[in-house]
């Protein structure tokens, strides 16, 4: 019954949110991951088309990262920090990394073998390098509320203007800001959605509709030259920088969504045990022994760039890989929702027993 009513209590558009996010992210790694020939030598127009098809599609996933960095500034803003929402994150991941990694082990032990650091210890290696920044951010979290409270609205405006001025609008211009940091960005873009969420700044439809229509266009445009000129490679690496997570096209799409999904009036239960898998299908689908195996061994998407079906097959996969992911988490969470419990009641328990021995410490001390 708890575990119902904490489903219940969410609210029902912003899961169906995250349920889109996570789609947009793996429709990403199904072209970044899957397809690896973006800028190679084009043989046909038809080749040509699908990589800049390809190139739109990857570009989805760092919508979906922006898109889950708002929702935390959103909610979190106005929440105590948990240190238990920290080993939650933790042992979940270190559960399907390790679980892989054994599964692998028994199935291709050369392919295990070479993954072992990676497995074992895979946030300090970088093996999932969303959730190693997310859980940097959350730490800062009380920091950034903090700032959120103490410093003025005016201000507050201030340091966002400037935010987009350095991490937004220099990589486009070509202008080199200062040095780039998943961390650093993830934190504007918490402060944005706190800052919406506790209306320090709001954005009229009218303004996010127009500066969403204006980025369409102008990348509508670049498809167009890029097709015209299809035999000059060059044109796909201008559309890199575009692609990238700190970049208007990215952010003005990512606030587009964001405040069409806001307004919503949803209330579904089924959204949302489904929107509580959708860790899951992180874990799952973008493991580094996974990654390589089900894009390339068993879906093979990249053998379709020669096809007038591939993006019709790049949808299909990824909605296929993101249905088993989402089934196949509710199975594992029989074992690890009962295990992660556990495991974080003695951790959280040990750490209270040191804190009460050090404040006993200190009362002596002083008496």
């Amino acid at each position: 019954m708890k575990i119902l009513s904490k489903h219940k209590d969410r609210l029902s558009n912003f899961e169906l949110l995250r349920i889109f996010a996570m789609f947009l992210i793996v429709l990403h790694h199904c072209n970044l991951h899957g397809v690896f020939s973006y800028w190679s030598n084009n043989s046909s127009m038809l080749h040509h088309v699908n990589n800049i098809i390809c190139f739109l599609l990857s570009s989805c996933g760092q919508v979906g990262v922006s898109l889950f960095i708002l929702l935390t500034g959103y909610f979190s803003c106005q929440q105590n920090f948990k240190l238990n929402k920290l080993l939650t994150i933790y042992l979940k991941t270190l559960f399907f990394s390790v679980l892989i990694f054994l599964i692998w082990l028994f199935i291709f032990p050369q392919k295990a073998a070479t993954a072992w650091r990676y497995s074992l210890f895979p946030l300090t290696n970088d093996a999932y390098w969303f959730i190693t920044t997310w859980l940097l951010l959350y730490a800062f979290s009380p920091l950034l509320n903090v700032i959120l409270k103490s410093a003025s609205p005016k201000m507050i405006k201030s340091y966002l203007i400037l935010g987009t001025v350095i991490w937004v609008l220099f990589p486009v211009l070509n202008l080199k800001g200062l040095k780039y940091s998943d961390l650093v960005y993830f934190m504007y873009l918490y402060l944005l959605g706190a800052s919406i969420k506790l209306k320090i700044i709001t954005f009229s439809k009218n303004y996010i509709t127009l500066l969403f229509l204006a980025v369409f266009c102008f990348i509508l445009a670049m498809i167009t030259t890029a097709v015209l000129f299809w035999k000059d490679s060059l044109y796909l690496w201008e559309f890199y920088k575009y692609e990238s997570l700190n970049t208007i096209y990215t952010l003005s799409v990512s606030l587009y969504i964001f405040y069409l999904f806001k307004d919503l009036k949803i209330n579904s239960l089924f959204i949302n045990r489904i929107s509580a898998s959708m860790f899951g299908v992180y874990l799952l689908h973008d493991n580094l022994l996974v990654r390589p195996f089900l894009w390339h061994e068993i879906l093979q998407i990249d053998a379709s760039m020669n096809s007038a079906l591939f993006i019709i097959r790049s949808l299909a996969n990824s909605l296929g890989v993101f249905g088993v992911c989402i089934i196949t988490d509710k199975m594992l969470s029989l074992v690890y929702n009962p295990l992660i419990n556990f495991t974080e009641k003695q951790l959280l328990k040990i750490k209270f027993k040191q804190f009460l021995r050090v404040c006993a410490a200190k009362l002596r001390k002083y008496n």
